[in-house]
């Protein structure tokens, strides 16, 4: 399992943009199994990085959607994942994802760019209620896009944490037509996710 890693320590050279891909070498819980609390070390395979850290360094790791949900994804949008495409900006102040590969097939896309677990924006309902060909469908998503409706979207969406496949799957008629090329203004990126560091290279 291939994991990009990057460390914020003010020496690295790896950044957001141009992470090191490590790989995952083992993952030990080390709270009892009753504790209420999951506390896992984890630990990475950095030989030849040149990567420099202390105890208290923070590290990024850049995670992936489940493949479960890659292709219920696939699915419910009807998608070729084999299908290959070169993204291109079309806003010179908006910059092209430097880890999408080039090609890229759209596999990738779901699996490694998209937040489909994650919880959809406001924007989100607005754009989806545009492509919306059921007027039932189209007049819910006005709702939840619409001011009037913020309430109704909270306890809808943001209260239990409904995710962007969830809403998808709600909506099913409307995923169908949405263009691939949009979900990159639909569906936000995957963001990654903050560690503390507990161990030095003195030790390891």
């Amino acid at each position: 399992m291939a994991l990009a890693v990057l460390c914020l320590s003010q020496d690295s050279s790896y950044l957001s943009d141009s992470p090191f891909f490590a790989r995952l070498f083992s993952n030990e819980r080390v709270t009892a199994a009753d504790h209420f609390q999951d506390v896992c070390l984890v630990k990475f395979d950095i030989s030849g990085s040149g990567i420099m850290y202390s105890p208290g360094d923070v590290l990024m790791v850049q995670p992936s959607n489940r493949f479960d949900l890659v292709d219920d994804f696939l699915s419910l949008l009807q998608l070729d994942p084999t299908k290959q495409f070169y993204l291109q900006s079309n806003d010179p102040d908006v910059t092209v994802p430097s880890l999408l590969p080039k090609p890229c097939t759209v596999r990738y896309a779901v699996e490694h760019y998209f937040d489909i677990a994650g919880m959809p924006r406001r924007y989100f309902f607005e754009l989806l209620a545009f492509f919306a060909s059921s007027e039932l469908e189209k007049e819910k998503l006005r709702e939840f896009a619409s001011t009037e409706g913020q309430e109704e979207l909270f306890s809808y969406c943001y209260r239990p944490r409904r995710t962007t496949l969830e809403v998808l799957e709600d909506f099913p008629g409307v995923g169908q037509v949405v263009p691939f090329e949009y979900l990159f203004d639909l569906i936000g990126p995957i963001q990654p996710r903050a560690f503390s560091i507990a161990s030095s290279l003195m030790v390891h």
